[in-house]
């Protein structure tokens, strides 16, 4: 136990944030993704992160940022932005664990749902840190100059892919305008999306892209299972799994809105403990929900209201479809088999979405296919990933040879009928090749035993 704590004191972490990670949050020992961020955000580095939920990504900024804040500053000197007002909360509360080893420390947390008025009324004195989201962020800060930010030497921006999703780029580049040049970024992200790349040209010079997502597509703890629908409902899948799980804390996951507030209300009219989760719940609904997820034994939720929300207690995940993008399926599932307890994903699936269970498959993830039905399970055939046709890729590969044979060469009158002739050559040559082994093929099966000309 000596030991390992002596690995945490060896990156000579202010006292107060040694005391906090040791004393306050139990830590023995960084996480892979904080050995990762950690000493690189110390020296100042613009980072960009990709890590799956539960791998200890938000400490990963707050341990430099702690360290690297001089308290004796009057100055706001990180700026934190997340997409949702409950992931800003999360934050906020890691945070806030910091003040119990330093009272210097000074926090604000702004976000939606809160009274803007009160907000500006309790200003205070400037705080080393100011955690929120992204629109309440530029109505305070830059509508209302509640905070001069013109001083800030680092800004996160955490499920940066969200942020963009849920159309705050705008609200982003207006905050960024009124940064320094070479402020410090840290950027968090599932995905590296086209508009993230538009960003980082735009604001990160140089960056460190560290990415752990792939390592931890395949958690061993972990079981997932693919049911066959086979011309059932999805509505009528989803109750017969539910009443036979009975899990600890089971996440349902639907892609569109409408079908979230569907599951829930089925599930609800057949008398389960279940919860509602998704991004248009009002303010008040959305804190009670979250105050009392540790009594639900079900929640219902959509991908963008779930993202970056740490869940306690997940025992099983059910996809009833599949996320528009798969990442997001890694998401889903990276909820359950935390601190190495074990967990089960489920996900529905037809004939059209094989496709994009095989795409998981060769992303490297072990899938078992059943079928579910009246608390039965069998297990199916193994899905099979489609093999490339090799011959054919031979041929294709003799017929570029021939055209960019006759492309370096000369031109000349009739070279193309003289190419169309050696290309049908070769197809004709393909196809006695094809004819010649399906025979010998034939022969051989014969001569096996059972075989008609077999006579061992």
């Amino acid at each position: 136990m000596v030991i390992v704590m002596d690995d945490i004191k060896s990156y000579g972490f202010k006292d107060f944030v040694y005391n906090t990670l040791v004393n306050v949050k139990g830590y023995t020992s960084l996480k892979e993704i904080q050995k990762e961020v950690v000493p690189l955000a110390i020296e100042g580095k613009n980072i960009i992160g990709r890590s799956s939920t539960g791998s200890g990504k938000t400490e990963a900024f707050l341990i430099p940022i702690m360290h690297n804040l001089y308290l004796d500053s009057d100055k706001v000197e990180v700026l934190i932005i997340a997409p949702t007002r409950e992931l800003a909360k999360q934050i906020y509360d890691e945070a806030m664990d910091y003040v119990s080893s330093e009272n210097k420390l000074r926090i604000k947390l702004l976000t939606g749902g809160f009274d803007r008025k009160r907000d500006l009324e309790k200003k205070g004195n400037n705080p080393h840190i100011i955690i929120g989201t992204p629109a309440r962020l530029k109505d305070l800060l830059l509508g209302n100059g509640m905070y001069d930010i013109s001083h800030v030497k680092t800004i996160v921006l955490d499920e940066i892919d969200m942020i963009f999703e849920m159309k705050f780029l705008e609200d982003i580049d207006a905050l960024m305008s009124k940064l320094k040049r070479n402020v410090q970024t840290l950027a968090f992200s599932a995905t590296i999306s086209e508009q993230l790349k538009v960003f980082i040209r735009k604001y990160m010079d140089s960056k460190v892209i560290i990415d752990l997502s792939k390592k931890e597509l395949t958690a061993s703890n972990v079981k997932h299972y693919a049911i066959s629908l086979k011309g059932r409902s999805r509505q009528e899948a989803l109750v017969d799994l539910v009443s036979n799980l009975n899990p600890y804390l089971c996440l349902i996951f639907a892609s569109k809105k409408e079908n979230v507030n569907a599951y829930f209300k089925l599930l609800s009219e057949k008398g389960y403990n279940v919860g509602l989760i998704h991004g248009d719940l009002d303010s008040r609904s959305r804190r009670q929900v979250m105050k009392k997820v540790s009594s639900y034994q079900y929640i219902v939720a959509s991908d963008i209201a779930a993202r970056g929300i740490d869940i306690e207690g997940v025992s099983h995940v059910i996809s009833v479809d599949y996320p528009y993008n798969l990442e997001f399926y890694f998401h889903r599932a990276g909820r359950c088999g935390r601190n190495e307890e074990s967990g089960e994903c489920y996900s529905f699936y037809d004939e059209k979405e094989e496709k994009i269970i095989l795409q998981l498959i060769n992303k490297g993830l072990k899938i078992e296919n059943i079928s579910y039905k009246n608390g039965e399970r069998k297990v199916l055939k193994p899905f099979v990933r489609e093999k490339k046709n090799i011959v054919n890729e031979e041929l294709a590969k003799e017929i570029k040879k021939i055209t960019v044979k006759h492309k370096n060469k000369q031109v000349k009158p009739g070279y193309k009928k003289k190419m169309k002739e050696e290309i049908d050559k070769v197809k004709r040559k393909h196809k006695r090749d094809i004819i010649k082994k399906s025979i010998k093929e034939q022969i051989k099966k014969s001569y096996k035993p059972g075989g008609k000309n077999y006579h061992g």
